[in-house]
């Protein structure tokens, strides 16, 4: 444990976050970093690339005359780690192994077979990054407290590990006590709470989303000059708004994606392909980890392998607008355009495509699955969004150009502390949009909004308060009429 005179300051370097404890002259005593490194390397049972995390702890003892250092590696929080199919899962956790790790070396505990209850209450004071262990004088971003949602987060986490490492309800992270409670219809009601557990609250700010009126200043982006960022926004913004894309479906479209049926009707097929890209992924649709997974039936199962979306006529009608003036060059006319077609076709390789029709023999399969057949200038399938130099369009080169146009218009965005998602408030001003200006009951949004199940739309459900009013103006005026014409019928009773 601390001793009285010790404190823990945190140093940032190229690994991330380093936990020094020193003492009030400024002296180092030991140090302790978690350091999570990721890598390819071929399995025995696979004959794809996988990725691994690997788990390691640099843990330093200063002495007078030289420093004790070692790496540890720690192999079963990698395998924990690595068991997690969903990449933003493993580094959801990852971050809190950093976390949690540090403060068991810190400590001297190394394992969390050592704890016991008074050492788990510690561990969640760490996890809110509390005072009473790290400096707060330190200009590092990890002092800034976390909430109680976050930390119930962890602590969740953390105790789906503790239980995989096999331990019983009588660890102290796992123990729990039977709580008694009263309902809303005044029934008894039992449920189990953690013995160590923080308070969670609910969020009384209203979560962030695209109004109408937001939504048509960004698609006219003004600010843009170029007349391809325009359309390229004019694109995406389409899709997240008004058809419910997140925003990894829309960098996962591809042209073979693009479909047109008998009828006329345009479509876009969202699903996943082998790609080294982790941002290029479709949430509810089956991770492909090697490209034979083409040919499962899973893979070709619609709402499992894949999830058609109609689009409507003007949407459809910009997109090919899109398509044709990014995937079909023009033949150059002068020297200098012919430099230019050059070197856009050099990069325009590097955003080429697995095009699923090449693993699938049957015909009827591929109409049912509706693999378009449209192909670019090379015949090959390429990433239907580009950057400006026609090369692949990436997260933080697409999120650059969205953040100007919203400061341009003077639409609030995060900064500093990330609350609210950037992209995301499309797809909650798309549910906001079902729900209460078409007004759609909840059945008819989750299938709109390609859910599951209704439960899942309890995060958009948050009205602003400019739509709390309306509400309450719109009750009002109708109970006002309700209770007029009761008043009215009574009279001419009399």
């Amino acid at each position: 444990m601390l001793r009285q005179n010790e404190k823990i300051v945190t140093v940032k370097n190229c690994f991330g976050t380093e936990y020094v404890i020193e003492t009030p002259n400024r002296k180092r005593v030991r140090s302790v970093q978690v350091i999570i490194s990721t890598g390819r390397r071929r399995t025995k049972l696979d004959t794809a690339l996988s990725e691994e995390y690997l788990v390691y702890v640099k843990y330093v003892i200063y002495m007078k005359q030289d420093n004790r250092t070692r790496y540890i590696l720690m192999d079963v929080p990698s395998q924990y780690i690595n068991r997690i199919q969903s990449d933003k899962a493993r580094k959801t956790v990852a971050n809190i192994f950093r976390t949690m790790y540090s403060f068991l070396y810190l400590m001297g505990w190394y394992t969390i077979k050592n704890l016991d209850y008074e050492r788990a209450n510690s561990l969640v004071d760490f996890l809110k990054n509390s005072s009473r262990y790290v400096d707060s004088e330190s200009d590092s971003e990890e002092n800034l407290v976390r909430d109680n949602n976050t930390v119930a987060l962890y602590l969740t986490r953390i105790r789906s590990y503790v239980r995989w490492l096999g331990f019983r309800n009588d660890h102290p992270l796992l123990r729990s006590n039977i709580v008694m409670f009263i309902d809303k219809y005044g029934n008894k009601q039992a449920k189990e709470k953690n013995e160590i557990s923080v308070r969670q609250y609910s969020n009384s700010i209203i979560r962030y989303h695209i109004t109408l009126d937001e939504y048509r200043r960004i698609r006219e982006a003004k600010c843009l000059g170029c007349e391809y960022y325009r359309l390229l926004v004019k694109c995406i913004v389409d899709l997240m708004f008004r058809h419910g894309l997140r925003i990894g479906e829309v960098f996962a479209l591809t042209l073979e994606d693009i479909y047109t049926n008998s009828n006329g009707e345009t479509c876009i097929v969202i699903r996943n392909r082998f790609t080294k890209d982790k941002f290029r992924l479709a949430k509810g649709c089956m991770n492909v980890a090697t490209r034979f997974n083409y040919t499962d039936r899973e893979y070709q199962a619609f709402d499992r392998g894949y999830q058609v979306v109609y689009l409507e006529k003007d949407v459809a009608k910009t997109l090919f607008a899109y398509m044709s003036a990014t995937h079909e060059f023009l033949p150059p006319r002068t020297k200098a355009d012919k430099k230019v077609f050059i070197k856009r076709k050099k990069t325009y390789k590097t955003t080429v495509a697995d095009t699923v029709a090449n693993y699938i023999k049957s015909n009827s399969v591929r109409d049912e699955m509706m693999l378009s057949n449209f192909r670019s200038i090379d015949k090959k399938n390429h990433y239907l969004f580009l950057n400006n130099r026609f090369g692949p369009l990436n997260d933080a080169y697409w999120n650059s150009l969205l953040k100007k146009v919203m400061v341009d218009e003077h639409i609030g965005i995060d900064t500093g502390r990330k609350k609210f998602g950037l992209n995301h408030r499309f797809r909650h001003g798309f549910a906001m949009f079902l729900l209460y200006k078409m007004e759609l009951n909840v059945f008819e949004v989750a299938k709109l909004m390609r859910h599951h199940s209704v439960s899942s739309l309890e995060p958009y459900l948050k009205l602003t308060t400019e739509g709390i009013l309306e509400l309450r103006n719109r009750y009002t005026s109708d109970i006002y009429d309700v209770i007029k014409k009761y008043v009215h019928e009574n009279d001419l009773r009399q």
